[in-house]
């Protein structure tokens, strides 16, 4: 037999999309579901929608006033009787396979948690696809500088809940849930296939939110990343968001392939580390981009002709390079 999936869908105000995300659910090829659908004081029609799916018998419903999505999302897992539990979100959709391959996936690997690849898109029909590393150990390391997981393609196995939940304190509820249940012991994954599509909208979060999202999650993956005596690496990566120079860019690539080494991560899943710090960094100029490429394992010609190049745009007046070559010039 199938062991049982609850699949958690907090709605607040969600009337736009929520019957696309609902359908989503109920349409799985994976049979032995229950979707559990929180509406937390929406103000909306999320409420007349929801309705029409009481008659289901897979469908349990909550609804009350308004509390959170951290309040929904650990009431959500207190209510559940499945083995395993998934998250979903009120403007989603989640492919008809998803939940048959993530289980799948978790299983013939013996992991505790798995997400996915997924698919970005909108309105105007422009979309891109987000990646996330397959191997725990390099969801290990690539907690140190990102989430690593994205929070509506995510199948947990029930015991993680055991001792953990969402906490209420941090905004970045699910990057402080990933870290947590890396240092509780369990193992991770993500299927390196798009089993997600998220929506992007004028309705998610606001520049202010995101200021304080981005210091939310500096703080977490700088406390993670002391448990491995790395706090430094992310204090650095940090710093030359900001103030880089090619003496500190250069010591934090070393720092990251010898933390990359320790870890046992993949050649491949460095490299995309490396390239995401390079992005990361500011000022940049072609010294800058010539140690990054030093430190690649392997490249691709076009790509990173691109990366060159861009680094002559954002070549900066009065940076060492710009001051040695106009030196050179006179």
């Amino acid at each position: 037999m199938q062991k049982k999936i609850s699949v958690i869908l907090p709605i607040y105000n969600g009337e736009l999309f929520l019957t696309d995300a609902i359908e989503s659910v109920l349409n799985q090829d994976y049979e032995n579901i229950e979707l559990i659908l929180i509406n937390d004081g929406s103000t909306d029609s999320s409420q007349d929608i929801i309705n029409r799916y009481r008659i289901d018998p897979r469908v349990r419903i909550i609804s009350r006033e308004n509390k959170g999505l951290v309040y929904s999302l650990n009431e959500g897992i207190n209510a559940a009787t499945g083995s395993y539990i998934a998250r979903m979100d009120a403007d989603d959709i989640s492919l008809p396979s998803r939940l048959r391959k993530q289980v799948a996936f978790l299983e013939c690997n013996t992991l505790d948690v798995v997400g996915s690849w997924v698919e970005l898109f909108n309105s105007s029909s422009d979309s891109s696809i987000l990646t996330y590393p397959e191997l725990h150990n390099d969801n290990i390391f690539g907690l140190f500088f990102y989430s690593t997981f994205a929070h509506p393609s995510v199948l947990f196995k029930r015991e993680v809940f055991r001792n953990l939940s969402y906490n209420e304190i941090e905004i970045a509820e699910d990057y402080n849930l990933w870290c947590e249940i890396i240092l509780s012991g369990f193992k991770v994954g993500n299927v390196q296939e798009v089993l997600l599509k998220y929506r992007e909208h004028d309705q998610q979060i606001t520049s202010n939110k995101m200021d304080a999202l981005n210091i939310s999650s500096n703080r977490i993956r700088a406390l993670f990343a002391s448990n491995y005596k790395l706090l430094s690496l992310v204090q650095n990566e940090i710093d030359i968001q900001q103030n880089n120079s090619y003496k500190k860019f250069s010591l934090l690539l070393t720092l990251i392939k010898e933390a990359s080494f320790n870890l046992n991560v993949s050649k491949h899943y460095l490299d995309e580390i490396l390239r995401r710090v390079y992005l990361g960094a500011s000022p940049k100029s072609p010294l800058i981009y010539l140690i990054y490429l030093s430190y690649l394992s392997k490249w691709k010609l076009k790509r990173e002709s691109i990366l060159f190049i861009n680094s002559f745009l954002i070549f900066r007046r009065g940076s060492k390079m710009y001051k040695l070559l106009t030196r050179f010039l006179k």
